[in-house]
């Protein structure tokens, strides 16, 4: 009898947890162990393209009045607003207004004492390239920064120490900003020459990309081309040696390479590339002054859908599918929000779940960088211009879980009971 009533109680809590779906998934949510070693899930952002995800530090979200939990920051890649989102319960909030459509571009993001740092393209939107730095708290504009060379594209932004640094995909120089200063409204800006041969545009490629801190400097994304022999290579800037640029992975390497992310205090690097809607993970290592990469492997989602950026939290990543292949940018009706029906989400993903072995064309084994050219004084050809590119909160979570772990804690229930 008390194996029939354990039953019959199992197979009741099951048909509950699948019959609830439609609860749960109005909410990214995690229900303890057995969930997070299969995690993967979104949250829907609504129908304005996102390019830059950066997380909110864990304890400063409560600091500019959001609940406390886990949140994204979220840019509006041609709408110029920000919004956070809470990768736990699907909640969205819009921290930053929206603008008219390619009257602003937020690109890459990064969070700062309080305050939004915002790469705001630049050229190819048919805008001035500028850093932007908003309020956190109140999403008020605290400060708009032009780089020192003209006419590029501020594609990411990152800070270390109390300096943020950003990449002009269009122009061999990296923008330097006091980032305290900004914070007061006060724009001091100088930059850093790389090499004209390597992150100087004459085509309209895009170049330097991702940035992230490392060691006593930066990794810096070189991304163009899509093939064996055209871009994808990872550089490191180091700061404390005279802004010297090693090479660490060779064009080649990161087919479609776009945003970069380590977790606070460690050292494995998270490598968004679009193209192949993959996050590729590198063990990274300092041997002998050197800056090396080791291939850990791949983290794969159905979900994905031309990831652009990545960042983690606790032992996820958090991805913002920016659709490049799947819709075209701009999407000819991408300008009306009121009738454009496309949609984009957030992907949420283990970021211990590697696949080991990637396509051949993006194998790459530990490697010994080797030193960079020489910088060379930018130029500023004119490059063409191209026109760039609206909102609902809802989540999803594969009902199969909930019910695949109610069906364990039975079985386990029902062993108990007969032994």
């Amino acid at each position: 009898m008390k194996f029939f009533f354990s039953l019959a109680t199992c197979a009741i809590l099951t048909l509950l947890a699948t019959s609830s779906a439609a609860e749960v998934g109005s909410k990214l949510v995690s229900s303890g162990r057995k969930l997070q070693d299969d995690f993967q899930a979104l949250v829907n952002i609504g129908n304005k393209r996102p390019e830059g995800i950066h997380m909110i530090p864990r304890g400063e979200e409560t600091s500019i009045g959001l609940a406390e939990g886990v949140w994204a920051l979220v840019g509006e890649l041609a709408y110029g607003g920000i919004k956070a989102v809470n990768v736990e319960t699907g909640d969205i909030v819009q921290l930053v207004d929206s603008t008219g459509f390619s009257s602003r571009a937020i690109v890459g993001l990064w969070y700062y004492n309080g305050a939004i740092f915002a790469a705001g393209g630049g050229t190819a939107f048919g805008l001035e390239p500028m850093l932007h730095v908003f309020s956190g708290a109140t999403g008020d504009l605290i400060a708009s920064c032009s780089p020192e060379v003209p006419g590029g594209v501020i594609n990411d932004v990152t800070v270390s120490g109390t300096t943020a640094y950003a990449t002009d995909s269009f122009r061999n120089s990296l923008m330097v900003l006091d980032a305290d200063a900004a914070l007061s409204g006060d724009c001091a800006v100088s930059s850093i020459p790389l090499p004209a041969e390597l992150f100087q545009s004459v085509g309209g490629e895009f170049l330097a990309n991702g940035i992230i801190p490392f060691a006593n400097g930066l990794l810096i994304i070189q991304s163009a081309g899509v093939n064996e022999t055209e871009g994808g290579a990872l550089y490191y800037l180091d700061l404390t040696a005279n802004n010297e640029l090693t090479e660490v992975l060779p064009a080649g390497t990161l087919l479609g390479a776009d945003g970069l992310a380590i977790a606070d205090g460690e050292t494995t690097l998270y490598i968004t590339q679009n193209v192949l809607n993959l996050v590729s993970a590198w063990a990274m290592d300092v041997i002998e002054g050197q800056v090396t990469a080791t291939l850990l492997g791949r983290i794969v989602s159905p979900l994905f859908d031309s990831p652009a950026t990545t960042d983690v939290s606790g032992e996820y990543i958090f991805s913002v599918n920016a659709r490049f292949s799947s819709l075209a940018f701009p999407d000819p009706g991408e300008g009306d929000p009121e009738t454009f029906a496309e949609t984009f989400d957030v992907v949420g993903r283990n970021r211990r779940d590697f696949e080991v072995t990637l396509p051949a064309a993006s194998l790459a084994p530990s490697m010994s960088p080797t030193r960079a050219p020489s910088p060379a004084s930018p130029t500023t050809d004119a490059l063409p211009t191209m026109s760039p590119t609206a909102d609902s909160a809802a989540a999803s979570f594969p009902t199969s879980y909930l019910a695949a772990a109610f069906t364990s804690m039975c079985l386990n229930t029902i062993w108990m009971v007969l032994y």
